[in-house]
């Protein structure tokens, strides 16, 4: 399964079309499943962090609040009550959407380097960039493993 998510975040070869209907399908809603799986990670990443903060400044209350990072917050909390939660919430996608946006992008050419695609294109599918790092990482092959494993057995006999 993971040679066959690796193919489908190739942009090259996203729509599958060695497969049937019904496989690239289970591998689209694998993906959707892995994408919503990491963006409840991340949420869980964002929560002990947000806990271990008030524990980790250990100073006085003033020395938190003063400092240009405070002119940030403020900033964000302004631009939050002037456009509201609705704004930022429209922008922000669904892994499930995320997916079914990738799926029916454009394709890039064969002779594209899908890593230098999702390079470009990592802030249009921030779950499904993360993804492609993992498994476009997997080598196409086996053979370096399979040499070693032959000069190791030339070695014992």
């Amino acid at each position: 399964m993971p040679a066959v998510i690796a193919s489908a975040l190739d942009p090259r070869h996203k729509h599958l079309p060695f497969l049937s209907r019904e496989k690239t399908k289970a591998v689209l809603d694998k993906l959707k499943e892995l994408c919503a799986d990491m963006e409840h990670a991340a949420i869980e990443e964002e929560d002990m962090g947000e806990e271990e903060e008030p524990g980790a400044a250990g100073g006085d209350d003033d020395a938190v609040t003063a400092g240009p990072s405070s002119g940030a917050s403020h900033k964000e909390n302004a631009m939050s009550l002037l456009l509201g939660d609705d704004y930022s919430a429209a922008d922000a996608t669904d892994p499930q959407m995320e997916v079914d946006t990738y799926v029916k992008d454009s394709r890039p050419s064969l002779e594209s380097n899908p890593l230098d695609w999702w390079r470009a294109n990592q802030t249009r599918f921030p779950r499904l960039a993360r993804l492609a790092q993992r498994y476009l990482c997997i080598p196409g092959t086996s053979v370096p493993s399979e040499r070693v494993f032959s000069a190791a057995g030339l070695v014992v006999n």
